[in-house]
C-alpha cells in the first residue's frame, strides 16, 4: 500500500511541476495564403521574432497593425524571396496578406 501511494504521489508532482504551453512554438514552418489572421488563429506566441518568405511564384504583400490600427510593418514579396525578420508581434496584431502567393513563417532561434 506504501509503494502504491509514493509511486502515485511521484506521479502527481512529475504533472504540477511539468510547464504548460498555451501557444504552440512554430519550430515547424506554418504556410499562409491571401487572409487575415491574429496571433491566435495561427498559434503563435508574442514577443519572439519569426522569419517570412514567399516559397511560390506568385507576388504578395503582408501588412502587420496593431490595435490602434497603424501599419507595424509592410513587406513586399517577390517570388521566392529571401526570408526576413519580422518584428515581434503582439496578440493584439493582425496580419493581413495580399495576392496569390503562399508565405513561409518559421520560428528564428
Amino acid at each position: 500500500m506504501r509503494k502504491k501511494i509514493i509511486i502515485i504521489s511521484v506521479f502527481l508532482l512529475i504533472l504540477l511541476f511539468k510547464p504548460i504551453n498555451t501557444y504552440a512554438e512554430t519550430k515547424n514552418p506554418i504556410h499562409l495564403s491571401q487572409g487575415i489572421y491574429t496571433i491566435k488563429d495561427i498559434g503563435l506566441m508574442t514577443n519572439v521574432n519569426y522569419k517570412i518568405n514567399n516559397i511560390s511564384e506568385g507576388k504578395s504583400v503582408i501588412m502587420i497593425i496593431d490595435s490602434e490600427q497603424k501599419i507595424q510593418e509592410l513587406l513586399r514579396l517577390d517570388p521566392n524571396s529571401p526570408k526576413y525578420i519580422l518584428k515581434p508581434l503582439n496578440f493584439t496584431d493582425l496580419i493581413v496578406i495580399i495576392g496569390s502567393a503562399t508565405l513561409e513563417l518559421s520560428y528564428t532561434t
